[in-house]
């Protein structure tokens, strides 16, 4: 956990500033754990950031480390967090310069009225700071039993997002696609990491998987739904394909920490903008 505290400092008191170009890249989960540099993400050129994942009550997570291996990593931490209540106050200061994703996950022994709770406790104490919700319905290093089709179902004045496991099948997506657009979802997180090992596998060896699932889901959703292409993302060429494949926006993490590159996401946006031109300009999350 030092690295990550110190890749968190880092962030926050990095003195320049690259959020000069439209763009349709922005920061998936799992690096702001706990929101501490809401403030601050923007200056590496990201269009918007997912946070959390946060969990209704606080969760120590695993003592145990995360795996690098052929531009991937395993990350079996266990979705450490400081919990829904402990995050409002650092919520509440916050002055986010780009839209903010709250990811939401259960715990083992959580309910739908713990979900809704703590999404109602977020809209009543910290409503300035961030745009929609990403519920992580198939988070790999949480065991939960709750019925993931039931928490489509929760009320949210701002968007909902659903975030979703690589590993279902065309019946899995096709049911769960169905009750997103009956319960007005907004769109899709695709994917979550993948199960394995007690964990989750990202990078180079997600993508695969995470194209399919987005070929599948632009197939099953409405013309008014978004999908955000998460896992395997590295070079242009990589949003190119999940943008092509259905995908409105993008996510990337562990790509940008394995490249340690400060300009990483910039030089990707000139890029992009070179390829995409007018497309970078929509952010509608």
């Amino acid at each position: 956990m030092f690295i990550h505290k110190l890749a968190l400092n880092f962030i926050k008191y990095y003195p320049f500033n690259y959020s000069d170009h439209k763009t349709i890249i922005g920061l998936a989960a799992g690096l702001d754990k706990n929101c501490d540099i809401i403030s601050h993400i923007h200056k590496f050129g990201f269009a918007f950031a997912e946070v959390g994942s946060l969990t209704p009550k606080e969760n120590k997570g695993n003592k145990s480390k995360i795996i690098r291996f052929d531009h991937s990593m395993i990350n079996n931490l266990g979705l450490p967090n400081i919990g829904i209540d402990k995050a409002i106050p650092k919520l509440q200061k916050a002055n986010p310069k780009i839209p903010i994703l709250i990811n939401i996950s259960p715990l083992s022994n959580s309910t739908f009225q713990d979900i809704q709770n703590s999404i109602n406790k977020i809209e009543k104490y910290a409503n300035h700071s961030y745009s929609a919700i990403v519920l992580n319905l198939f988070c790999p290093n949480i065991r939960c039993d709750i019925d993931k089709i039931d928490l489509i179902k929760v009320r949210s004045s701002k968007p909902v997002f659903i975030k979703l496991s690589p590993y279902l099948s065309y019946n899995e997506l096709n049911q769960i696609a169905t009750n997103a657009i009956e319960h007005n979802i907004k769109g899709y997180v695709l994917t979550n990491s993948l199960p394995i090992q007690n964990g989750g596998l990202s990078g180079r060896r997600l993508k695969d998987f995470s194209n399919a699932s987005i070929k599948v889901i632009n197939k099953l959703k409405t013309e008014d739904q978004i999908i955000i292409g998460c896992g395997g993302i590295e070079t242009t060429e990589d949003i190119l394909e999940k943008i092509n494949l259905g995908a409105d926006y993008v996510e990337i993490l562990t790509g940008w920490l394995l490249n340690r590159n400060p300009l990483y996401i910039h030089n990707l946006n000139k890029s992009l903008n070179n390829s995409l031109g007018d497309i970078c300009q929509k952010i509608d999350i």
